[in-house]
């Protein structure tokens, strides 16, 4: 059935992929179970600054407790610090008179579920002061707690203010339990506050007042004691009645080695009781406060987190405090990739193995297609026997990979023998699923069943992995004998092969189709919104305007790169011809004894033939700093005289789309109006030559009637020679091809809105290009005279140099430099006057220059709203004109039909509405172009004309 229905195999392989993953997303996510021991753990947390003896009677409440449970072997109980290290992943507390802990053997590990379970609730009942924590003892990486919440800062009322926060959202998961915090509670202390002004006279510091307090009352260190191997601290304090009230603080006396004074502390301190914190928790050096909350039974913290993370990133953290998770959570993030390397890697191992056996491509990942299919059945099995999917669950599923191959190689196996046996490829599949089942179901049976027992277990550690294994097993032996005899026949089928050849044709015959149709003009229908968009986004000259910007602000970047210090280094190598000599004349260093010294002229070797000089240099530019900053605002002039010269540059090229879609929409019109004109000049020749052969008139009507029809072929030409000649104009600044067939429409045009005087010139000072651009060029001007200006201003550069030499005589291979280097100019014959004069004289142009193209501006606008209002009133009169014209027509259409006029003058009449349209037209697409030109004047032409409301044309409402 499967073979014949090819594709059901197929969705059914993929079905039991994709449920199983679905699956997987319900599996409770639980990496490190609790571990198989007759041994558990009891903390308890009192009050802080109870006192050791309080916490001993509430251990020993407990102890009695115990001792009255049955299954319970031994318990040590350990008060004040917690008990040294006997489990791998349990760490010990610090010493706390207000903690303490109870380790519980027991007869066994049934004995262990059980007491766990009754005492957390008992305890918690019979110690209502303390906070009693029952637990199991754990497997994987060390952790305090299942879900811990990890607040830093530096401030610890603002730690506490957020750990109260996180405490509450965890309390408010109703299957959380032993909630608590790291800091606990302040306690009730001693704060010593010394008067510096009293201790420093005395010569006294704090640190000698901490030591002389810490040997009083706690014990100083003087010496040790062996017994034998056992070292025994020997440690010297005040006796205990005198440490055994508060005032025996204030009365202990300091010494001061430098004024050899002794005074009591009260004389130079002040001792008050205070609230303070009871411990303070760093991690990594960082203060950290920690909430930690355990789970439940029967849930876990994967859980308890999915309901509170939400609410726990939805607090506001002040700066500098963060919130990260430690925990089961900590410890899965940490080890779930390393796990998935791990599958990925034996994933490529197999394939390798397989490539090895098959020595195909194709045959292996078939082979290996029957691993997706594993997925359903181990997801499936652990929600079956309620497992979590753990640590030893993933490795079973890694396990689980290599097993299921061996199934599908046993299958491509047999293919492969049956097909060199001469057997039909579907057929080959068919035996191969069919011969095999027998051993693959039994291979697979034995392994489901080898590994029961672990399942009825309920081992935390080997149930999920025995769960992965069985159930895995047993389903993916039943896709496997579907889908992989199906994809064998699949990849080795040679119809595969010829619907690859059939797809190269076929992707062959499209492309020289699409060549076939490129050799004909693109059609393109547009609007003018449409053209307006299309020209802003690929005409050239606007590319090349956004090129320069792009220009400009690189320069930007350029120019504040000199605000830092450069770094450079120069490297010279020199060869001289010959050495280098040092002539000493005979006598020149004086006499010695009476001789000359030297008594003869000596040549001294100065060094190499070749020289190696390297000088590294880091300079940082100082009184530079004011010309830079200068040529910053230079720069950035450019770039807004660049980004202004573009806006005007958008503007223009829409303004020449308006003209040109226009032009179009106008030459399309007088087409109409040109065919309608020659229509009812044929009628009129044919009339004329019915009128001519019956004698009614005489050969001139006749010539007069051909002569009109020539006129109306000359003027439909003339349309259509004016549309072609448009369609490239309009297509060329389009970025359009130059062939390309334009299909434009009279109506979707933009509402335009009456604009008022003041508006107009309002606008134009913020939005126009060139009013932009010269108001720019003023500001660079102004910024260049300043830049000259500061050429009075020495050059003072801080540097540091490094130079390396080989070969230079009397001189060290290595030295380093560092100084100020000025640079001034002091006299340049009037250089800088006249730089200053000319720049000055540049602004002076510019702000002329500027006021030009305002007035200029001003009184354009002034000549387009007159010519707005004009081109308004012609509309209207011919909009009633337009009327006239088609009250004519419809009357000589009745005229037609009563037999009362020629159907030449009904002609005629029609092309004199065809003419009305097309003046009426033309008149309203003036009337849109003058506001054009207006809002190119203005700078908001590009803009406004890329969105509004679309809405049809006076025209189409007609």
């Amino acid at each position: 059935i499967f073979m014949n229905r090819k594709w059901l195999a197929f969705v059914l392989g993929v079905a039991a992929f994709v449920f199983g993953v679905v699956l997987f997303a319900y599996v409770p996510q639980q990496f490190f179970p609790s571990a198989e021991r007759n041994q558990f753990v009891i903390d308890v947390w009192m009050p802080q600054g109870t006192r050791i003896e309080t916490t001993d009677a509430v251990m020993g409440r407990i102890e009695k407790e115990l001792a009255s449970r049955k299954g319970i072997d031994h318990c040590a109980a350990f008060v004040g610090q917690s008990a040294p290290r006997f489990y791998y992943n349990v760490n010990p507390q610090q010493p706390d008179s207000a903690y303490g802990q109870l380790i519980v053997n027991t007869a066994s590990v049934k004995d262990t579920d059980r007491l766990v379970k009754e005492l957390r609730g008992e305890l918690a009942a019979l110690i209502p002061e303390a906070m009693v924590i029952v637990k199991e003892l754990q497997q994987g990486a060390q952790m305090e707690a299942p879900i811990e919440v990890r607040i830093a800062g530096d401030d610890i009322g603002e730690l506490k203010r957020l750990g109260d926060k996180v405490q509450e959202i965890l309390e408010s998961v109703p299957y959380s339990q032993y909630v608590y915090r790291d800091y606990f509670n302040d306690s009730y202390r001693v704060d010593l506050k010394v008067n510096d002004e009293l201790a420093n006279r005395l010569g006294i510091t704090d640190a000698s007042v901490s030591q002389t307090l810490f040997g009083a009352f706690d014990g100083a260190s003087v010496s040790t004691f062996w017994e034998g191997d056992r070292p025994v601290t020997i440690k010297l304090r005040l006796d205990p009645a005198s440490r055994a009230s508060f005032s025996d603080i204030g009365n202990t006396y300091v010494n001061s080695e430098l004024t050899r004074a002794r005074v009591p502390l009260r004389a130079i301190a002040t001792l008050a009781p205070e609230w303070q914190e009871s411990r303070i928790v760093r991690r990594n050096g960082v203060r950290t406060l920690t909430v930690r909350a355990y789970p439940k039974p029967g849930y876990y913290a994967s859980k308890i987190l999915e309901k509170a993370i939400p609410r726990i990133d939805g607090l506001k953290l002040p700066v500098g405090y963060r919130i990260y998770y430690g925990g089961e959570k900590d410890n899965q993030d940490e080890t779930f990739p390393q796990m998935i390397v791990a599958l990925a890697v034996s994933l490529v191992a197999i394939f390798l193995v397989l490539l090895v056996q098959f020595r195909t491509v194709s045959e292996p990942l078939v082979v290996m297609a029957s691993i997706p299919l594993t997925l359903f059945g181990a997801i499936l099995g652990l929600i079956i026997t309620r497992n979590p999917f753990g640590f030893t669950a993933f490795m079973g599923l890694i396990s689980l990979c290599g097993i299921v191959v061996r199934n599908g190689i046993i299958l491509v196996d047999y293919c492969n023998e049956r097909l060199a046996e001469g057997v039909a490829l579907e057929q080959a599949a068919r035996e191969a699923g069919a011969r095999r089942l027998r051993p693959i179901f039994l291979t697979t049976m034995a392994a489901a069943v080898g590994v029961t027992p672990m399942i009825l277990s309920r081992s935390s550690l080997w149930s999920p992995l025995a769960s992965v294994l069985a159930f895995g097993l047993i389903f993916c032996m039943f896709f496997t004998l579907l889908v992989i005899p199906v994809l064998f026949v699949v990849v080795k089928s040679p119809s595969l092969k010829r619907g690859a050849v059939a797809a190269v044709v076929a992707a062959c015959v499209l492309l020289s189709a699409g060549r076939e149709a490129s050799a004909e003009p693109a059609k393109h229908s547009v609007t003018l919104s449409q053209a307006v968009e299309t020209a802003l986004k690929q005409n050239d000259l606007l590319k090349i305007g956004r090129s320069k910007v792009e220009e400009r602000n690189q320069k930007i970047l350029s120019a504040r790169a000199h605000y830092f210090p450069f770094l450079s280094n120069n490297t010279k190598y020199v060869a001289l011809s010959k050495n280098q000599l040092l002539t000493i004349p005979a006598g020149s260093l004086g006499n010695i004894g009476g001789n000359p010294f030297p008594n003869a002229d000596a040549e001294i070797d100065q060094g190499s033939t070749t020289i190696l000089y390297s000088e590294t240099t880091l300079a940082q530019p100082m009184t530079q700093l004011l010309k830079i900053r200068e040529a910053n605002r230079i720069a950035r002039s450019d770039r807004d005289i660049a980004e202004a010269d573009l806006k005007r540059s958008e503007n223009e090229i829409t303004l020449q789309v308006h003209q040109l879609y226009y032009a179009l929409l106008i030459a399309c019109k007088e087409k109409e109006a040109a065919e309608a004109t020659l229509a009812a000049a044929q009628e009129n020749l044919r009339e004329a030559e019915n009128a001519v052969a019956a004698g009614n008139l005489l050969e001139v009507a006749l010539n007069a009637a051909r002569t009109n029809l020539l006129q109306s072929r000359h003027a439909l030409l003339a349309a259509e020679n004016r549309i072609s000649d448009t369609t490239s104009e309009l297509n060329d600044i389009l970025g359009l091809p130059a062939d390309g067939f334009l299909e434009v429409t009279d109506g979707g045009f933009p509402e335009l809105a009456e604009p008022s005087k003041d508006q107009a010139y309002s606008e134009a000072r913020k939005n126009n290009g060139e009013l932009r651009a010269a108001g720019e060029t003023l500001e660079k001007s102004r910024h260049a005279v300043r830049a000259a200006q500061f050429e009075y201003i020495p050059d003072v550069t801080a540097y540091v140099k490094y130079a390396y030499q080989d070969g230079a005589p009397f001189l060290t291979d290595r030295v380093g430099i560092f100084g100020v280097e000025l640079s001034w100019n002091i006299f340049d014959w009037g250089k800088r006057k006249g730089e200053v004069g000319q720049r000055l004289a540049q602004q002076s142009q510019a702000a002329t220059n500027l006021a030009r193209i305002d007035k200029r501006i001003g009184m354009e606008i002034d000549k387009e709203l007159r010519k707005l209002d004009r081109s308004k009133q012609m509309v209207d009169v011919a909009r009633e004109a337009l009327s006239l014209s088609r009250e004519n027509a419809r009357l000589s259409e009745n005229r037609l039909k009563a037999g009362t006029v020629s159907t030449a003058k009904h002609a005629e009449a029609v092309a004199a509405l065809k003419k009305a349209e097309l003046e009426e037209l033309q008149v309203l697409l003036t009337y849109r172009l003058v506001r054009a030109e207006l809002d190119q004047l203005v700078g908001v032409l590009a803009a406004s004309r890329q969105g509004g409301q679309q809405e049809r044309s006076g025209h189409e409402a007609r």
